[in-house]
């Protein structure tokens, strides 16, 4: 089962996602969904979530998430 969100329901992924309503996800929020839908984690996992993390403050915001999404939707 692939871990995958359409681009109407990317909304709908992040609060599935974002488990303690915090409004970011954490590399442990997005590991744990990951893993919840079976797919593999990259052994890159680190640096893609660098590379999501524009503002570099550690957390995954709703604008970083939906940029991965509409990249990875193309």
């Amino acid at each position: 089962m692939a871990f995958t969100c359409s681009q109407t329901d990317v909304n709908k992924c992040f609060i599935a996602a974002d488990k303690d309503n915090s409004g970011f996800l954490t590399k442990d929020e997005i590991l744990n969904v990951m893993r919840d839908a079976a797919y593999p984690i990259p052994e890159d996992f680190d640096k893609m979530l660098d590379e999501a993390d524009i503002n570099k403050d550690g957390k995954i915001e709703y604008g970083e998430f939906a940029r991965i999404y509409s990249n990875n939707l193309r």
